[in-house]
């Protein structure tokens, strides 16, 4: 998939190598994912963001990756030469990202009470829509909602968009938006954070502005949504 790892990455003053060390890998391999020789994963994307500060998304060229213009690449989308049955040609989505269609809710998000710590709400009503990317094809369930507060930052910032699918398994690493609700007749807080670990009894996670770990006890928890990575979202 093409990327902008080198232009962003110029941009920053760093060269390959110096790069690679920030992300744990080699100068080699930055030139190789950078080219589009090497897969970029989803544990590399969040290495390479945060190493340029940038949000992964930020990594892809979907203009020129995904553009609609001429005969469909093999791998695309919409590769009309792949073995697909007709129902399931008909559920691809266009491989522009303009013709996504615009039926995902943004579940309306407004600053807590809790600032230090990123609280928000999520209205149950919707407060418009967003193109449905691939990734998001058939969750019924999944939502987008935008940050409120930097205690995300450098990963997102106020008023990112996070796409949420609610039936995706969250693992250590991910990024997600924990609901939690103090007492019986308390509001509903919404956090984006980072899950580090749970069990049966509490959930651990972690923000990076300031940075600390939180920690919740599972019968506070409401709801644990997974964030979607940018690869996922776009069907890498």
């Amino acid at each position: 998939m093409a990327n902008k790892i080198k232009q962003l990455r110029e941009e920053a003053g760093l060269s390959q190598v110096a790069l690679g060390e920030q992300c744990n890998t080699t100068g080699q391999n930055i030139g190789l994912i950078e080219r589009g020789a090497r897969r970029l994963n989803d544990q590399m994307m969040r290495k390479i963001a945060r190493a340029l500060n940038v949000h992964p998304a930020d990594l892809l060229d979907l203009d020129e990756d995904m553009a609609d213009e001429g005969p469909a690449r093999p791998g695309r989308l919409a590769d009309a030469s792949a073995p697909l049955a007709t129902a399931e040609r008909a559920n691809v989505p266009p491989p522009n990202p303009s013709q996504w269609p615009r039926s995902l809710p943004i579940r309306g998000s407004a600053a807590g009470s809790n600032s230090d710590t990123g609280a928000m709400r999520l209205d149950d009503a919707q407060i418009g829509y967003v193109r449905r990317p691939p990734g998001l094809q058939g969750a019924n369930d999944a939502y987008a909602v935008y940050v409120v507060g930097d205690s995300m930052a450098p990963r997102f910032f106020e008023g990112h968009l996070l796409f949420v699918h609610p039936r995706q398994p969250a693992r250590p690493g991910d990024d997600i938006i924990l609901q939690v609700q103090k007492d019986e007749h308390g509001e509903i807080e919404a956090f984006v954070k980072m899950l580090v670990r749970k069990n049966s009894k509490e959930i651990v996670v972690e923000q990076f502005n300031p940075a600390r770990t939180l920690t919740f006890k599972m019968a506070e928890i409401v709801a644990i949504h997974r964030v979607m990575p940018s690869n996922e979202l776009v069907g890498f």
